[in-house]
């Protein structure tokens, strides 16, 4: 009679084990990169959506009250703040009272979950006004940029929002 010795760990055991590991491993790989990208999609769209937001507040509001830029010792408890005294026409003492405010109180009014940016050029692409959050170039890891335009003082301006996330 033959004995046959079993072998303990034997080469195909080893191959499969090594295998199965290997796919393993290329499955979380891509699951992650997946979850990244779609992530990284996510916020951007938040952003894109919180700036939509934004300029629509500011350029189709008048406020309320429609005269908050009269007390911005008070704004936090203001519910909406506008730019305009008519529909897409800037308002020069609304404006230049946005810039004055706290930034965190204009954050919460807005409803921003990202910092912003604002910034108001003429036709000669020349910067009128800038409000928010200054942003620090080194620092961003994500941003988007939205744009409208209407009028301040008889001139077509446009007005560009930056929502961003830092590092």
């Amino acid at each position: 009679m033959v004995k046959i010795k079993a072998q303990l760990i034997s080469f195909d055991l080893i191959f499969s084990i090594l295998i199965l590991v290997l796919l393993i491993s290329i499955v979380l790989t891509i699951r992650n990169d997946s979850t990244n990208t779609i992530d990284t999609e996510l916020t951007i769209n938040n952003l894109h959506e919180e700036n939509i937001k934004t300029l629509d507040m500011l350029l189709r509001s008048k406020g309320i009250p429609y005269n908050w830029h009269n007390n911005i010792s008070n704004i936090k408890n203001y519910t909406e703040i506008g730019l305009v005294s008519e529909h897409n026409i800037i308002n020069r003492a609304k404006i230049e009272k946005f810039c004055e405010a706290n930034y965190s109180d204009l954050k919460d009014i807005l409803g921003k979950t990202y910092d912003f940016y604002l910034q108001i050029i003429n036709n000669e692409n020349s910067l009128l006004y800038e409000c928010g959050k200054r942003i620090n170039l080194s620092m961003i890891k994500f941003s988007v940029a939205n744009s409208r335009f209407a009028i301040l003082d008889n001139m077509i301006v446009k007005i560009v929002v930056v929502s961003y996330v830092e590092n």
